[in-house]
């Protein structure tokens, strides 16, 4: 057995004793593997998930999505390599005939380990792990500050690593920050408590002196829906849509030279979280810095107008003109009412407990009232005074985002629990629901144009049919379209959508009589933007037309809002 080194022990090393780790390597070295799969290799880790509705515990192999993707998964006859430290020899795993499953978000891939592998050892998940995985997600971990350590196959060589777990992002309940050191090869590996149990997975370094990490019962909750659907079959399938729609994609990638970047504005300290043009053609954007400003992008000069710099407390995700001249901004837990004036915004009312969670959207309906979704998984009508008048408890987890659609109904998309609904607006009874999504709407992710409903999704988009409200889903899917964060009309039957690379795509559709699948038709055409340029998640984006001249105008998680002129003649 190899020794374990004390230059290996980092961080913390008077918390736990150098004699404690030499013990804690030779109960888990046989649960912690070094791993190859075509030019990747990293760390990984076998665990058993307890959950209530099975005798039997699930048997698993855990690692990072960066290192075993989609396209890994899928590919006929894959093998891992695993390199087990305290076995002789190499196993090889063969992905054929078992269930796995990756998660681009969570940067997490779950492979079902069975009996024939001959796998005996597996970590332990932290017991608040395991009562959120059978009872239902709670984000309130109280794990902050709390001594961490992880075991890692860096430069190939076995090591444990202490420190704490230093932060956990409001924004991204699922993520966390630790201060255990890593290095190449240390993806993939376990983070566990000083009960030597896991809490989650460690995904990668970050510039700022810290390493992120994911906590475990996000997607292992997600897998266990697999095993439900496909427990009882040989085949590996994922969840997409009824029909994918590729066979009738026609690609065009659009020349860079055509489309002029006209502006960058960059008067925020944090991510810009939407853009909304008002119905004065002034241009106003909500940040988690907690301002709320208004530029005039109608002349050259792209003058700030309006910058209230505390408009709330805490991050604001969403604004929405919800009557003219009256701006709806939400934050956490509350929603302020602002007459737009042309040099400030003036607070005509705030309800400080319109949610018990950030609010990712706001939009305006019929007769003055306006609808909101939150974190805290419901859905509100406000009337005209701002009284609630309605409220849902319309998912089991965070809804991303809402939209009110032409033919009577409000559909909601919950990421955290993998669904779309859609709801009767006159008293927001459930009309239909797609429980089996693999990934749904962000908040600036859903649109409806002509009676078909577009959902960006991960890799693609969502296409729902509501001619007749007989909603019949269909998907358009393409690896290089990445997460999808934010989509908007164009005109002209044109879509743009913005992903989390950096990228935007224009979609043409085509539409004859009725929508069928046979019959829809999507041109996608890539501005294809410098990454120099850009090169951070398009989280907002919306559209100009001033002057007979089209633009783009998007924002994104760096502070920074662009401008493109668009071409459109390119479309006809």
């Amino acid at each position: 057995m190899e020794e374990i080194k004390e230059k290996n022990l980092v961080g913390y090393p008077n918390t736990i004793s150098y004699q404690c780790t030499k013990k804690i390597i030779n109960q888990m070295e046989n649960c912690i593997c070094k791993f190859s799969i075509g030019n990747n290799q990293g760390t990984g880790f076998f665990c058993q998930i307890p959950f209530s509705n099975y005798k039997n515990k699930l048997s698993v192999f855990i690692t990072n999505n960066h290192l075993i993707d989609e396209e890994a998964l899928n590919t006929n006859d894959q093998k891992i390599n695993l390199n087990i430290r305290g076995e002789n020899n190499l196993k090889i795993l063969n992905l054929n005939g078992r269930l796995k499953h990756t998660y681009e978000e969570y940067d997490t891939t779950i492979i079902e380990i069975k009996e024939k592998d001959q796998i005996n050892n597996y970590l332990e998940l932290d017991e608040f792990i395991i009562n959120d995985i059978q009872n239902g997600i709670n984000r309130n971990f109280d794990y902050q500050q709390k001594t961490i350590y992880t075991i890692q196959y860096p430069d190939g060589e076995l090591s444990v690593s202490y420190g704490v777990l230093s932060k956990i992002p409001e924004n991204n309940p699922f993520t966390f920050h630790h201060l255990c050191s890593t290095k190449y090869g240390s993806s993939g590996s376990p983070i566990l408590n000083i009960n030597n149990q896991v809490i989650g997975i460690h995904r990668a370094s970050s510039q700022n002196n810290y390493n992120i990490g994911t906590f475990l019962n996000y997607p292992i909750k997600e897998f266990i829906k697999l095993y439900d659907k496909y427990k009882d079959s040989n085949i590996y399938t994922s969840i997409d849509k009824e029909t994918e729609c590729d066979s009738i994609i026609n690609y065009d990638i659009a020349d860079n030279n055509k489309y002029k970047k006209v502006i960058s504005l960059n008067e925020f300290k944090d991510s810009v979280n939407a853009v909304l043009i008002l119905s004065d053609n002034r241009l106003c954007a909500c940040s988690s810095d907690c301002s709320i400003k208004v530029f005039d992008i109608q002349n050259s000069n792209f003058d700030l107008k309006i910058n209230n710099i505390k408009a709330h407390s805490d991050k604001i995700w969403c604004i929405e003109e919800i009557k003219k001249n009256v701006l709806a901004s939400g934050g956490k837990n509350d929603i302020k009412i602002w007459l737009i004036s042309d040099n400030y915004l003036e607070l005509i009312n705030s309800i400080k407990l319109a949610h018990n969670d950030y609010l990712n959207k706001i939009i305006k309906l019929d007769n003055n009232e306006f609808a909101s979704c939150s974190r805290d998984g419901k859905v509100k009508i406000w009337s005209e005074n701002y009284s609630e008048k309605y409220c849902i408890n319309a998912h089991n987890s965070y809804i991303n985002s809402i939209l009110k659609l032409n033919n009577g109904l409000l559909v909601s998309g919950s990421n955290g629990e993998g669904s779309l609904k859609f709801w009767n607006l006159k008293d927001l009874s459930l009309y239909k629901a797609f429980n089996d999504i693999y990934s749904t709407a962000y908040n600036n992710c859903l649109l409806e144009v002509d009676n078909i409903l577009f959902v960006g999704e991960k890799n693609g988009i969502g296409i729902y049919s509501l001619e007749k409200n007989n909603i019949k889903p269909y998907f358009y899917k393409d690896e290089k379209l990445k997460r999808i964060l934010s989509i908007c009309y164009i005109g002209n039957n044109i879509i743009a959508s913005g992903s989390t690379n950096g990228n935007i795509f224009l979609f043409k559709i085509i539409k004859k009589k009725n929508l069928t699948l046979e019959n829809i038709n999507i041109i996608k055409n890539n501005l294809n933007l410098k990454k120099e340029e850009f090169n951070f998640a398009i989280s907002g984006i919306t559209y100009y037309n001033q002057y007979n001249k089209s633009f783009i105008i998007y924002c994104s998680i760096d502070g920074s809002i662009k401008m493109y002129e668009l071409n459109k003649t390119e479309f006809s």
